[in-house]
């Protein structure tokens, strides 16, 4: 429903003179104005945009159309003219203000003094902080004594752009839980991989922000198996900032966060690091018995490390091996070792599935025995 507000001035002690050659009611015909009252209908619209810039308002803007109108009116007003007391009419029927609008006469010397006049009533001063966009300022200079201008002031609101959408628009609010989802994973996602590698899930966050773009609350709509990472993902979400919503109105947000592996969706098993080298450890002799072939065959003093890799299977066998780092040279050494590695059986890997597992190898000949005498 549109609100309409309308206060005609009464005319001062000395009636101004009435002007002469007015448009008919409905005419289309421009008014010109002399330079005086242009700038005058102009500085009325600065001290109202002073007063708004104090509030923290965007500044009316003059329009053309508006201001034509509002000219005519204060003609009619000035003159005592019967059409002055149809302006709520004309404005509807010429559609200046379809989204709401707001119409008022008055008249003074001064621009200061008029917007001082506009500003006793309080549905004035109230319209004069609204949500308004567009300004129709009409002046017209009356002799009388004193002189003054007779003036009407229209203000008209225009379509918001936002009508049926969020205050916060996903280019803004995208950025920011990127950025939150960054921070998710290296301090609530990773630590728990280190305990299951193959944690994955989605959370979906309920947000709402507030009108000057911090989170009042952040709720999970939707949750994984990890009750740490949850609240660690709240926490992160408790302490965002985006930018502030359209016309500082609160904004609730659904955004979903997914976390996956490194892996993917392939399953990983997982091996303590004892199991690793308790292992290792069984066919530590075969491993000797490699480097003692190899050094009889080609060189006794024969020293150097190695770091082997195994890929094992879901049921603890190893089903690929290979050489992650060489630094002894010996292919025969390489080969045998390989070999006893490929026939190792490790323990049945946790979360039923593969992993590759490493292991550090180091040769050197065997320290001599003293002879006892």
């Amino acid at each position: 429903m549109t609100l309409l507000f309308l206060w005609i001035s009464q005319a001062p002690a000395q009636a101004p003179a009435v002007p002469h050659g007015l448009p008919p009611p409905g005419s289309n015909t421009v008014l010109s104005a002399p330079p005086k009252t242009l700038a005058f209908e102009m500085e009325v619209l600065k001290t109202i945009n002073a007063l708004r810039a104090g509030k923290g308002l965007v500044p009316l803007t003059m329009d053309e159309r508006l201001r034509q109108f509002c000219r005519q009116q204060a003609e009619y007003s000035a003159s005592g003219d019967p059409a002055a007391r149809t302006a709520l009419d004309r404005v509807q029927k010429q559609r200046l203000g379809p989204d709401g609008f707001f119409l008022q006469n008055t008249f003074g010397k001064a621009a200061a003094d008029v917007v001082k006049a506009l500003r006793v009533d309080k549905t004035t001063e109230a319209a004069l902080a609204g949500e308004y966009a567009r300004a129709g300022i009409g002046a017209v200079w009356v002799e009388a004594k004193p002189p003054a201008f007779q003036v009407t002031l229209l203000v008209v609101n225009d379509p918001d752009p936002m009508t049926g959408k969020p205050g916060l628009s996903n280019a803004q609010t995208d950025p920011v839980m990127a950025a939150a989802a960054k921070r998710m994973t290296g301090e609530c996602y990773n630590p728990a991989l280190a305990k299951n590698p193959n944690l994955r899930g989605d959370l979906l966050f309920q947000i709402v922000i507030t009108g000057d773009g911090s989170v009042e609350r952040a709720n999970l709509l939707k949750s994984m198996d990890d009750e740490a990472v949850e609240a660690c993902a709240v926490k992160v979400v408790e302490a965002l900032r985006f930018p502030a919503p359209y016309k500082g109105k609160p904004v609730t947000l659904h955004h979903p966060v997914r976390f996956t592996p490194p892996q993917g969706d392939v399953q990983v098993g997982r091996l303590r690091p004892s199991e690793i080298e308790s292992t290792f450890a069984t066919t530590a002799a075969d491993f000797r018995a490699c480097y003692d072939v190899a050094a009889k065959a080609g060189n006794p003093k024969l020293k150097g490390s190695l770091i082997v890799a195994a890929h094992v299977g879901a049921d603890g066998g190893v089903m690929s091996t290979s050489i992650k780092e060489d630094k002894i040279h010996t292919p025969a050494l390489t080969d045998c070792v390989l070999t006893r590695v490929h026939d190792l059986r490790f323990p049945r890997p946790e979360f039923d599935g593969e992993l590759d597992v490493e292991f550090p190898l180091s040769f050197a000949p065997a320290a001599p025995v003293p002879v006892q005498k």
